[in-house]
């Protein structure tokens, strides 16, 4: 009995691990282990081979004490891996090690309580097809620190492109950044299409309240009959009830000008200063 005391170290330190970061299922998943062969690792019952514990090791930030040692909280609270967060983090270290270097005010990033969290209709000329007006849904919502941007591009627009379909590769998210009489959303769009897009805006004080116009900049080589920059708004979506969040996720991404409410129009049509 004596010699499986480090199979049950393992199995105990590799739970509380495991519960820290989210479920037994998708751990095992991202670790490409069985579900029945994890399982045996947290009861004790089998160890890993040394590639397998390597890649465990490498998984959770940790080091081979966790074969021998039973880790206390203390322990757990050092460990950097402790939320889905901070995988991210690890992921994204030369991005962040570049945000540290730009050395931001915080109260660039700070959530500004003058753009409700919610769904707003964004509306600019089409890029890709003339006399079109490009139309998507973007979410708004407040984290601890920051105001985030999540939207994703039609499957019309991405077979214009030659883009594949799945959602994955048609999302594209972005971080609000507060300017001086306005606020910037800086987006990056999924792999593969890896582009960076950079919109303005500012109040839109003609209608009052949650409507704004700016400039959307997209970030890639110059092609004929294709602008990089152009007007746009944005104005907040009032969801009353499932019909009206139904209404908006079918409405038609590229419509003809006529289907746009005037004013719109009349706000992406202006000349660009």
């Amino acid at each position: 009995m004596p010699a499986a005391s480090p199979n049950l170290a393992f199995g105990k330190n590799l739970r509380l691990l495991t519960e820290r970061y989210g479920t037994i299922t998708g751990t095992a998943r991202e670790l490409d282990i069985s579900r029945v062969q994890f399982g045996r690792y947290l009861s004790g019952e089998s160890f890993p081979k040394p590639s397998m514990l390597k890649r465990i090791c490498d998984f959770f930030g940790v080091d081979a004490r966790i074969y021998t040692d039973h880790f206390s909280i203390d322990q757990l609270a050092d460990i950097r891996w402790e939320t889905k967060l901070d995988k991210s983090a690890k992921a994204f270290g030369p991005l962040i090690e570049a945000l540290s270097f730009m050395n931001p005010a915080p109260s660039i990033i700070a959530p500004d309580a003058s753009i409700p969290d919610g769904l707003y209709e964004f509306y600019r000329w089409s890029p890709t097809l003339g006399g079109r007006v490009s139309y998507k849904p973007l979410l708004f919502k407040t984290l601890n620190n920051c105001k985030v941007i999540r939207g994703y591009d039609h499957r019309v627009l991405t077979r214009l492109i030659g883009q594949r379909e799945s959602s994955a590769e048609r999302e594209f998210r972005g971080v609000v950044l507060n300017q001086k009489g306005g606020f910037v959303g800086l987006f990056i769009h999924s792999s593969p299409l890896d582009l960076v897009t950079l919109s303005y805006f500012s109040p839109d004080l003609n209608v009052g309240v949650n409507a704004f116009s700016g400039l959307t900049v997209m970030c890639r080589p110059e092609e004929p009959d294709a602008p990089r920059l152009s007007r746009s708004y944005m104005q907040h979506y009032v969801v009353e009830n499932a019909a009206s969040l139904l209404k908006l996720a079918r409405k038609d991404p590229l419509p003809l000008p006529k289907d746009v409410p005037p004013y719109i129009v009349q706000q992406i049509s202006r000349p660009v200063a």
